[in-house]
């Protein structure tokens, strides 16, 4: 009988096991795992050309140091051309994750891997003579100018449902720092607050955030230490005009604290109302297309939404504030508008 209680005991183990780890597994972005598989299908495809037919993690730390040295600098695409730069980091960032998940000795960051590490710094600066690594289609900075012009274009502003979308689309971009999808996609209204400084008693939108892409709980990653604001000025590009004219214009059934910030704009020849949005999450694919859609209207250059994160990158530097601090965007002081 205690042979079989034992084997009841280890079975309800392994359960709650599998259940914890099928639970991990579904956390874990889509993106993020389709990535690794396809980096570990061309580690091992490299492997059993060279004769190798073991797991990675089967592999002693020295053995798998100089086969990874040999692959970062033979590997080349299968039409014969080279990678970017860039594309190498994120390889060896997908075996560093397998590699964690089963419990390897070492780190790929490890002493044990200097060789391998040596070999990637050498292959990426290979590359560059080559010309890799210039991205001509990456994302541009929008300028002072290109800002004034989306103006005075009327495509900042809140003369129709999607420009005012857009307006508090770009603010919050600029000046909170907000990933162009995910993060405005995640956004809800009450993230957004609207406070008044003691101070100087002028009114000020504070971003509350919550857990995000970079700042997921995991590895002691924390939200920003100082909650960005954004504060009001006595001109028409105020965010806070543009923010009270949002709320005006919201569905009262979607103006509770959990609802989505961005909502599906009504075709303005169909608006019969104060009310210019539908009570519905904007789509993520049109989110993803606000900048490029009103640089386009407006007769920019090409834009991303990615842009006016570049912008705020830009800003940041010419203010003085140190790489580390922009890095895990930590506002010290109020962001100041012109």
């Amino acid at each position: 009988m205690a042979d079989v209680g034992h084997t009841d005991n280890l079975t309800e183990s392994m359960i709650d096991k599998q259940m914890v780890m099928s639970f991990i597994d579904d956390q874990k972005k889509k993106s993020t795992v389709n990535c690794t598989k396809r980096d570990l299908k061309l580690l091992y495809k490299w492997l059993v050309g060279k004769g190798e037919l073991r797991s990675i993690e089967d592999i002693p730390h020295n053995e798998l140091d100089a086969f990874l040295s040999e692959f970062y600098i033979t590997l080349k695409k299968e039409n014969g051309q080279e990678y970017e730069p860039g594309t190498f980091d994120g390889i060896r960032a997908s075996i560093e994750r397998y590699l964690k998940e089963k419990e390897y000795s070492h780190s790929l960051r490890d002493k044990e891997f200097n060789l391998s590490t040596r070999a990637l710094s050498a292959k990426k600066v290979q590359l560059k003579k080559l010309g890799k690594g210039h991205k001509p289609n990456a994302s541009k900075a929008v300028s002072k100018d290109e800002e004034d012009l989306l103006w005075e274009q009327g495509q900042l502003g809140d003369g129709t449902p999607r420009i005012l979308i857009f307006s508090l689309w770009y603010y919050f971009t600029k000046c909170f720092g907000l990933r162009g999808r995910n993060e405005h996609r995640q956004l809800q209204l009450g993230d957004i607050l609207m406070k008044k400084d003691p101070v100087d008693n002028r009114q000020y939108l504070e971003f509350s955030e919550r857990l995000t892409k970079t700042r997921d709980g995991t590895k002691g990653k924390e939200n920003r230490k100082v909650k960005p604001r954004m504060y009001e000025n006595k001109s028409d590009r105020c965010p806070i005009r543009l923010f009270k004219a949002y709320l005006l214009r919201r569905p009262e059934n979607v103006m509770e604290p959990e609802s989505p910030f961005y909502l599906t704009c009504i075709p303005m020849e169909r608006v019969e109302s104060m009310i210019w949005y539908y009570a519905r999450p904007m789509g993520e694919n049109t989110l993803a297309n606000l900048m490029p859609m009103a640089a386009k209207e407006a007769g920019m250059d090409r834009k991303t939404n990615h842009s006016v994160r570049k912008t705020t990158i830009k800003t940041l530097r010419k203010a003085g504030v140190p790489r580390d601090k922009i890095k895990t965007y930590i506002w010290s002081q109020k962001y100041k508008f012109n």
